[in-house]
């Protein structure tokens, strides 16, 4: 029986790459019955030096790496937002239909701020039903203003774009590209979560939903979006904690920063940054900006854990 061959696509700046070689080293030592094609959309940020890195790191794992650079200019008009962390190439994956090769009628889109912790052929099999793509539902999926601003009705549900099985075919097809652009020009105020928000809107009634354990989000496990939860999703959160299979850190606090400390999974994506071929580099855990919480950790530890796992339900994973 022959390996399954999975496309997947990232979009990066050259900022984020670590990230990116973390998150794919989970994937492919986690799926060594898959060999991948992976497709990154980057600007002129990149180097020749990451480029040898992802294709080595590629190699060593029997898949391959291509590259497509965008051009500033085409991604302008999209606005970024001042309060968060995600930076302009987040907008890339839009205009993967247009950068693509024709001959890939399905791609899985993958972020980089995750780690791939079972096997995702079920995923990659998933039938879309002539939907445009599916995605798992975000943490803010259950609130009624999201659906206001963006103008379309709460029935057809809001993902999270961390996971996105795209349907190049249906996109090329019906030209949304063009539709996600053309819905940014005309919504430039009102996009605090940028291409999520716009994808959501424009797919409104053309996306399905996933399983949840695909795109586990950490956010899921805070008081402050699971308050508001069903109590048939907060079900499904709590039955899938212990083993998803893709781990979502998409809060602003990531686990390479210091003020990740001790919250949940943050042993899973060390291991896979130990087993990556950027081990060797230096964590981005900035000393100046948390010094606070360095002085609290290394004083009283337990104190430290206690401050960092307020506002986590804990006792869901017995940490």
């Amino acid at each position: 029986m022959g390996k399954d061959q999975i496309n997947i696509l990232i979009g990066s700046d050259i900022k984020y790459a670590p990230y990116y070689g973390v998150m794919l080293t989970s994937l492919f030592e986690n799926n060594k019955e898959s060999q991948f094609d992976i497709y990154l959309l980057t600007d002129n940020s990149w180097t020749k030096k990451a480029t040898k890195k992802f294709e080595k790191l590629c190699a060593n794992h029997n898949s391959r790496f291509f590259m497509r650079v965008i051009d500033d200019e085409t991604m302008k008009v999209c606005p970024l937002n001042p309060h968060n962390h995600i930076s302009r190439s987040t907008y890339y994956r839009l205009m993967a239909a247009t950068l693509l090769p024709d001959t890939i009628d399905k791609i899985l889109y993958l972020d980089g701020d995750m780690v791939v912790r079972g096997e995702i052929r079920d995923l990659w099999n998933y039938d879309l039903h002539g939907k445009a793509i599916a995605g798992v539902a975000d943490s803010l999926h259950y609130d009624d203003e999201t659906y206001s601003r963006l103008g379309f009705d709460k029935k057809y549900g809001y993902f999270n774009a961390g996971v996105e099985l795209i349907n190049l075919k249906y996109w090329r097809e019906k030209q949304v590209s063009r539709l996600a652009i053309s819905f940014i020009e005309s919504h430039q105020d009102n996009l605090p979560l940028m291409d999520q928000d716009t994808i959501n809107a424009v797919l409104a009634d053309v996306k399905a939903f996933l399983p949840i354990c695909y795109n586990f989000q950490t956010m899921y496990l805070t008081k402050y979006f699971s308050k508001n939860f069903t109590p048939a999703f907060m079900e499904d959160v709590l039955a899938n904690s212990k083993h998803p299979v893709i781990i979502h850190y998409n809060g602003g606090i990531k686990p390479w920063h210091w003020r990740y400390y001790g919250l949940p999974y943050q042993k899973e994506w060390d291991a896979a940054y130990k087993a990556s071929p950027w081990h060797h580099a230096r964590i981005q855990r900035p000393w100046g900006k948390h010094l606070k919480n360095l002085v609290k950790r290394a004083t009283n530890k337990q104190s430290y854990l206690n401050d960092c796992r307020e506002q986590y339900i804990m006792e869901v994973l017995h940490l």
